[in-house]
């Protein structure tokens, strides 16, 4: 960090005797986890939680586990079944029922470490139970890859909290009614207080929970449950949330466009998104990448890959047309296929149009020269990603999703469709070879194929380190909290007496 921002850092830390508290509250796509990892390094106390969410690629072993071998994509994976090279998910990311999720993150803000880990005991007993009934490991067996940690629980000693329930929740909830139709008053459908049913009985514990941490960040539409707390400041993290949820005339609908509305920031990750944010009054967004950490850049990232492939063009998005349009990849390399006949084409095997890709690649003439490969883990991906000749991103969104900024980092030549009028508000153009169809798709797989790759791989290495270096991203997340803190002081109820570090 900059010595302005670290000296803000510990300014706040002298005051408080402690770092700033951050909840990060839901996990798509891991954003949870990632950002709460780097800002754990860089010196905040981050905690995560995803609560009710199972997918594999919501899990800290999906993101960072050492997975050797392949997987079988059903949606959820028994994780202590497999071999994850060492890695234990940490203490500070909580993953379950969420009244058990609340359970912990009290038990840790108390310094009640025996509650705590029998909580985590039940929580990996839990995901057991929903996830995979299937499997019965000994608790020995999941808490290998488990283990609570108790230094966890021991940061928080000497905090004292208030359990204090805020408002009544009939209150609350006509109080958010109240503030969607002066912040919307031109929508057709109205926030009522039926839609705020769902939350009733949860409502004293998520008010309890959220009023122990500083600041909330509430990922895609989880912005709401800090919302419907009442706890102030919060900040919302966009990960493609603004693009159409905001503007469905459903109850989470409603709720989200109001939640981002009122929240003191707006992180925005897909710079498209930024129109979307203005179109609901959103004044105070800014842009902070999705995370491309550290082990992008490892020389050895530690995993294999379960393919059997030389020569390949990379193309990893799941098969959904509608979404990532994999036709046009399929198209583009068939067109140059002849040129390169050493060279194959890596395909996953998963997504609803597997057997529309496997008749088009049939069709084609390609049968041959075409690899289908198992999910991989994000450790995979990048040993893949460096392995590839080019790799070929989707070409249905106009901005950079996580796969681009992938074969960046790895110094792989990359092909997709981009715009950069949507995203130079907020970073320089990216070396890139540019397709939107098939025939812009084949000339620039053969530019991709055929560039100088040391002096390329320098232009993106360089380009990642303006642009979306992971320090940074921590930087930026760092400089915000510190400004909505600075903006919004004694908001949350919670005091700030002096506190242990860490042990």
């Amino acid at each position: 960090m900059t010595p302005s921002v670290q000296a803000r850092l510990e300014s706040f830390v002298d005051e408080h005797g402690r770092p700033p508290a951050v909840l990060h509250i839901g996990n798509v796509a891991n954003n949870g986890y990632s950002n709460s990892k780097i800002l754990n390094r860089a010196g905040i106390w981050a905690d995560a939680m995803a609560y009710d969410y199972f997918h594999i690629m919501g899990c800290p072993e999906w993101e960072d586990g050492r997975l050797t071998g392949s997987i079988d994509l059903a949606g959820t994976v028994d994780w202590d079944s497999l071999d994850l090279g060492g890695f234990e998910r940490p203490s500070w990311f909580v993953q379950g029922p969420m009244r058990l999720c609340i359970d912990y993150l009290r038990s840790c803000s108390i310094g009640d470490e025996d509650q705590a880990e029998l909580v985590w005991r039940r929580l990996a007993a839990a995901r057991r139970d929903i996830v995979y009934p299937a499997a019965a490991p000994t608790p020995a067996a999941y808490m290998h890859h488990h283990r609570f940690d108790p230094a966890i629980a021991r940061r928080w000693q000497g905090h004292e909290i208030d359990d204090s329930a805020g408002v009544p929740f009939e209150d609350r909830v006509a109080q958010l009614v109240s503030d969607f139709h002066e912040a919307f008053p031109e929508r057709p459908n109205p926030l009522t207080a039926p839609d705020f049913e769902p939350y009733r009985t949860i409502y004293t514990d998520l008010v309890a929970l959220c009023s122990r941490y500083d600041l909330i960040q509430g990922n895609s539409t989880d912005p709401v449950l800090a919302m419907i707390a009442g706890v102030r400041p919060y900040v919302a993290y966009e990960h493609g949330t603004l693009r159409d949820i905001p503007f469905e005339p459903s109850a989470i609908g409603k709720m989200t466009a109001l939640a981002y509305f009122k929240a003191e920031a707006v992180i925005i990750t897909n710079p498209d998104c930024k129109e979307f944010a203005e179109r609901l009054g959103v004044t105070n967004a800014v842009f902070i990448p999705h995370v491309i950490d550290s082990k992008y850049y490892e020389d050895d990232v530690g995993t294999d890959v379960p393919f059997d492939a030389d020569q390949f063009v990379f193309c990893p998005a799941r098969q959904h047309w509608d979404d990532k349009r994999n036709d046009i990849a399929i198209r583009g390399f068939a067109a140059i296929a002849d040129d390169f006949p050493e060279l194959q084409i890596l395909l996953p095997s998963w997504g609803p149009d597997v057997d529309r890709a496997t008749s088009l690649i049939t069709d084609l003439g390609i049968i041959d020269r075409a690899v289908f490969t198992a999910p991989l883990t994000i450790r995979q991906l990048i040993s893949t990603t460096r392995r590839a000749s080019a790799l070929i991103d989707q070409f249905k969104f106009a901005v950079f999703g996580v796969i681009g900024p992938t074969a960046l980092a790895s110094g792989t030549p990359l092909v997709t469709r981009l715009d950069h009028s949507l995203s130079a508000w907020c970073m320089t153009k990216p070396p890139y070879f540019h397709a939107e169809d098939v025939a812009s798709c084949a000339a620039s797989l053969r530019a991709a194929l055929t560039v100088d790759t040391d002096r390329h791989a320098q232009e993106q290495f360089d380009w990642m380190r303006t642009n979306y270096w992971y320090g940074d991203v921590a930087q930026r997340h760092v400089e915000l909290y510190l400004d909505v803190l600075d903006r919004t002081p004694g908001e949350n109820p919670a005091p700030h007496p002096a506190i242990s570090p860490a042990g």
